[in-house]
């Protein structure tokens, strides 16, 4: 199996997931990349059933090209949208969401193998395109701006308590001394998300009174 590259599941694992397939009788593991004559006959096996197009190996332009002249290869269809490269393909195109929500339901960093200034990145992505979905709210019905923005970043806001409690958090797990950093990123952050809310409220308020 190292012949395949990087693969999601190992050997066993993938032995496994075959014996529970209802048309398997059998699973010889492990077994030879490329296959021989000797290890047919060994196994008592009647056919081979593989991807039609021509195997190349190092020594050979088709590992299946003996089998094919004794009759006993059947030739097997991929089925789109399903191979494993196509489901690697689909996680990384959204790898954000789904670092996002499996963090929201429990799985550590370390687990994800995803460090804390990133899982932060990730996170204000994420709140950033919120926010521009409230902007966008705010732009048809300025006048729920103001509550909002105090709900948000007010001295009793959303922003504060969390802040807080994170600060409580690592106060308990012994990392108290790393608090100054996170706490001014933090900071940085909810200046930032602010400032862009303000603008964005003051150039619509221009336009607004330019219309008029």
């Amino acid at each position: 199996i190292r012949l395949k590259g990087d693969t999601l599941m190992n050997e066993k694992e993938r032995a496994e997931s075959l014996s529970h397939c209802k048309w398997v009788d059998e699973v010889i593991c492990p077994c030879p990349w490329i296959i021989t004559q000797p290890f047919i006959d060994e196994n008592n096996i009647d056919y081979v059933a593989h991807d039609g197009l021509p195997y190349v190996s190092a020594n050979s332009t088709d590992i299946y090209d003996f089998v094919k002249k004794q009759g006993r290869f059947i030739a097997t269809q991929r089925t789109e949208g399903i191979s494993t490269t196509d489901l690697i393909n689909r996680i990384v195109r959204r790898y954000n969401e789904f670092v996002l929500r499996n963090l929201k339901r429990g799985t550590s960093r370390k687990e994800l193998n995803v460090s804390w200034t990133r899982a932060k990145r990730i996170e204000l992505r994420h709140n950033m395109k919120k926010m521009e979905s409230n902007i966008e709210k705010w732009m048809e019905d300025p006048d729920t701006f103001m509550d909002d923005f105090v709900k948000i970043f007010g001295p009793h806001g959303k922003i504060k308590n969390k802040i807080e409690a994170k600060k409580q958090q690592i106060k308990k797990e012994g990392g108290y001394t790393t608090w100054g950093l996170k706490y001014a990123v933090g900071c940085c952050v909810c200046v930032s998300a602010a400032y862009l809310v303000s603008r964005n409220y003051v150039a619509h308020s221009q336009w607004q009174a330019k219309s008029s």
